[in-house]
């Protein structure tokens, strides 16, 4: 199940549908990331939560960590290993042709 949450009152409603791990874009303060990822953590401990964000943010991704990211990586590293990163986070091996 996948579902955008473009508003901190949508993420109560999308971990409630059934949600099966967690990619959220730190830098986007509408969702209010770093509660969001204690909300998760409070209600789901062992849902995998990704983020991403600038890289220059060195202190956002540690305090993301704090929060209970199970990983945050740069936006760069990110869109160049996404599928890598999601099949880790899902306990899945990739095979590559």
């Amino acid at each position: 199940l996948v579902q955008l949450v473009s508003n901190a009152g949508q993420r109560d409603e999308a971990l409630a549908a059934g949600t099966s791990g967690v990619v959220i874009d730190l830098g986007f303060a509408a969702i209010e990331p770093l509660e969001t990822i204690r909300r998760i953590r409070a209600r789901h401990p062992d849902l995998p939560v990704l983020g991403f964000l600038p890289h220059v943010e060195t202190e956002l991704r540690t305090e993301a960590l704090a929060a209970g990211c199970t990983k945050a990586a740069p936006r760069s590293a990110f869109s160049k290993q996404m599928l890598e990163m999601l099949a880790e986070l899902a306990g899945l091996t990739l095979q590559r042709d």
